[in-house]
Parts: C-alpha cells; sequence; structure tokens
C-alpha cells in the first residue's frame, strides 16, 4: 500500500479508537506525517523493520504496518492510545529514551521515525542504515 492510501485507511482506527486530541491530530499533522511515510516508501526496503520513536498516538506506526513495514513503536507513556495501536497490530514499547525501556530488543533499523526535538540528542545513540 502506498503512503497516501495507508494514511487514510487509518482515519476509522483513529475515530474508534482515538480522543478528541488524536482525532484532530490526525487531521492537523496530515500533510507533515504523509511527508515521513513518503520518506519510508522511498528509503526504505519493504517488510524491513522501522522503529518509531514518541511514536503515540501510534497514527504513523499504524500507516507504515499498513505499508508492508514491520513496527516497533517506542513511547514513554503509550497506554493512553494503546487501543489504536493494538487495531493495526503494532508491536508496542515502553521506554524512556533516557535509557529506561521495559523492553529493549531491536538493535538494527532500516529509519528512525523521531520527533523533531528528540533528533540531535538521540541520532547517536542508534544506528540507522539506508536500506
Amino acid at each position: 500500500m502506498k503512503a497516501r492510501e495507508a494514511l487514510l485507511s487509518i482515519e476509522e482506527i483513529v475515530k474508534n479508537f482515538g480522543d478528541q486530541r488524536a482525532i484532530g491530530s490526525y487531521y492537523l499533522e496530515f500533510s507533515r506525517r504523509l511527508e515521513v511515510l513518503k520518506l519510508a516508501e522511498e528509503y526504505c526496503r519493504h517488510g524491513s523493520t522501522v522503529l518509531d520513536l514518541g511514536a503515540q498516538p501510534f497514527i504513523i506506526s499504524c500507516a507504515l504496518m499498513k505499508m508492508g513495514f514491520n513496527v516497533a513503536a517506542f513511547d514513554i507513556d503509550p497506554e493512553s492510545y494503546r487501543e489504536i495501536a493494538d487495531a493495526c497490530d503494532v508491536s508496542v514499547v515502553r521506554c524512556d529514551l533516557d535509557g529506561r525501556c521495559s523492553n529493549p530488543y531491536y538493535t538494527k533499523y532500516s529509519i528512525i521515525i523521531q520527533k523533531t526535538e528528540a533528533i540531535a540528542r538521540y541520532t547517536t545513540t542508534v544506528q540507522v542504515s539506508r536500506s
């Protein structure tokens, strides 16, 4: 599934399992999320593993799953939107990026999807390989 189609396909999941904040975010940040998904589409091999840091409300994670990627979604407080992730079969790890994770298991990633403020701080702590 292509990036745009994948993002559009999870609208109902967000409506069914998200709160007003998640629903509003889906529409407000649609264009930004689409650009991120297009980057994954361009630079990652189909079926590769993608790490989504700061993942809630799991909109990008769900779309990446629809696109055929394996997704590990890391977030410090995933519970408030866990139903969205579960509806998409996204693997969720409760994790503080300062090193406290409930289940640290992936060591190599095809692409790192990060919130802007985390990029400079954490890019040196993970290995990123262009597939």
